[in-house]
């Protein structure tokens, strides 16, 4: 393809082809079509607002149509929209939770297309991609596999660990650092699901809360933003839990963490997200790790439109 501008510059070089130019423009050319799309839907919902809001209104309309607008632009601008509405009209609005993220929907009636539109939270791709690599550690490093076993032996005492829908029971905070509770956890994960050893030394490394700074990695890897070490603090009080069960010649990891994230008196949200993580993992016989759903903050509000 032809360069139509080429700009050279100390560190790299700028071209621009034609395809370029085309991409760039979309966004000004797109605007009439917008607002005559703002308007044959406003015509339809504006009872919805009791003839109020009418401004602030429209202008949310218009960033939840606006292709340049980022997830987190039509997350607040969707919530704010919502809490301008009369309450007859709230159940418009619905939050369908998907594998790794959700689907913002507005039900317009009168023949108009709804409004959706998918958040992506987690990449599986990515947590696979670390937990498989801790996993192959801790089999070729026996120092690395002794350090994973620590952590987990820490976390012992601060989680609810069920196999087969049972409970492991003596797992007391005040004896977290007793190896004998770890036997205990491995005896129950190679009895009742015949674990193989590839599978309970996978097991091992991935139950304990490591898993959910994982999970914000492949968040904030995912949105390319960078490692803040504030948000992969597991903060304030919470209740974690590892459920195992097995399906087929997999073991499958239910692991959940909920969490109460405190700035004084202020909550914090990431990524428009109540601050809870739910993830399942199957395990395969070889040991091998697939995510099958990961999500930082399982319930979507109203208050994270105010997100800053």
């Amino acid at each position: 393809m032809a360069t139509v501008l080429g700009i050279q510059g100390r560190f790299f070089d700028i071209s621009l082809n034609p395809s370029d130019i085309k991409a760039a423009s979309a966004g000004q050319s797109d605007r009439p079509s917008i607002a005559r799309t703002i308007e044959r839907i406003w015509d339809t919902i504006k009872d919805w607002f009791c003839r109020t809001n009418v401004r602030e209104a429209k202008s949310h309309l218009f960033t939840l149509y606006d292709p340049s607008a980022t997830d987190r632009d039509k997350a607040v601008a969707y919530f704010a929209l919502k809490n301008l509405v009369g309450g007859g009209y709230v159940d418009r609005f619905t939050v369908e939770m998907m594998p790794f993220g959700y689907e913002l929907r507005i039900d317009y009636g009168s023949g108009i297309p709804s409004f959706t539109h998918s958040v992506e939270l987690c990449s599986g791709d990515i947590l696979a991609e670390k937990l498989n690599k801790d996993i192959s550690e801790a089999w070729s490093d026996p120092d690395a596999r002794c350090r994973f076993q620590g952590e987990l032996v820490r976390d012992l005492g601060r989680a609810i660990y069920m196999v087969d829908g049972s409970e492991i029971p003596h797992m007391d905070a005040d004896r977290a650092g007793d190896l004998a509770r770890l036997r205990s956890l491995k005896t129950a994960i190679s009895g009742r699901l015949h674990a193989s050893p590839e599978q309970l030394g996978a097991l091992e490394v991935i139950t304990y809360q490591k898993l959910f700074a994982m999970m914000i990695q492949s968040s904030l890897e995912l949105h390319g933003l960078p490692m803040a070490y504030d948000l992969l603090q597991i903060r304030g009080h919470g209740q974690t839990t590892y459920q195992m069960t097995k399906i087929g010649n997999d073991i499958e990891l239910y692991a959940s963490f909920s969490s109460e994230w405190m700035l004084g008196n202020q909550e914090q949200t990431t990524f428009l997200q109540a601050p809870a993580f739910d993830t399942r993992i199957l395990v395969a016989p070889d040991g091998t790790a697939k995510v099958i759903s990961a999500l930082c903050g399982a319930t979507p509000n109203d208050e994270a439109a105010t997100l800053r």
